[in-house]
């Protein structure tokens, strides 16, 4: 779930703040999205983050700067961000 904290996960034993990705590092978490081959990304108030197949962590996209509420990958599989 994506809020003003962070983005949160359901483990089963209620909600978990997903610590590397706090409010403090993202801003606001707006949107998630996965695209087709499996890759999380999250469009947040302070730009794009993804994470990558057995990555510790998230990245963000340094070429990506402000506000991303939304995310989209076309047929074609260029991801689209707004």
């Amino acid at each position: 779930m994506a809020t003003g904290d962070g983005l949160w996960r359901q483990d089963g034993n209620g909600w978990q703040l997903v610590p590397e990705l706090s409010g403090g590092d993202t801003g606001w978490v707006m949107t998630i999205y996965e695209t087709k081959d499996g890759t999380p990304w999250l469009g947040a108030a302070d730009g794009l983050w993804r994470k990558n197949e057995g990555a510790a962590g998230w990245l963000k996209e340094a070429h990506v700067k402000g506000h991303v509420p939304a995310i989209f990958e076309d047929a074609d599989g260029v991801l689209w961000i707004g």
